[in-house]
């Protein structure tokens, strides 16, 4: 398996400690308020149209699975990010001291010749 990949397992991982609050509004919407692990929080909601047909644990549900598609989301996002800054890391060697400077760097140069016995 490709080490770039986010598995099942990681998001079964996060959802299991993941804080989850319910809340039913106006007897026929449920909002359901995730806290991942990191304390970043998304809330997603579901409701019905009629309140005689509105089932708390349909709604909870629906929510749940939303919170989890967005985890996978926000979870390639985060490796996708990795591994583009990833790419773009240069060695300090690959730098010029003109780059270097460019960029804010204090650069100490010492040139007095070095010997070697």
């Amino acid at each position: 398996m490709n080490a770039n990949t986010v598995t099942s397992e990681q998001i079964d991982k996060i959802v299991e400690a993941t804080e989850f609050k319910t809340q039913t509004v106006y007897g026929k919407t449920t909002i359901v308020s995730a806290k991942l692990p990191n304390g970043f929080v998304i809330t997603e909601s579901s409701s019905c149209v009629d309140p005689a047909n509105y089932d708390e644990e349909i709604g909870v549900k629906i929510c749940k699975d939303r919170i989890k598609n967005k985890i996978w989301e926000l979870e390639g996002y985060k490796l996708q990010d990795e591994i583009y800054r990833r790419s773009q890391q240069r060695d300090l060697r690959d730098y010029t001291i003109r780059e270097l400077i460019d960029t804010g760097c204090e650069v100490e140069v010492n040139l007095e010749p070095r010997r070697f016995v």
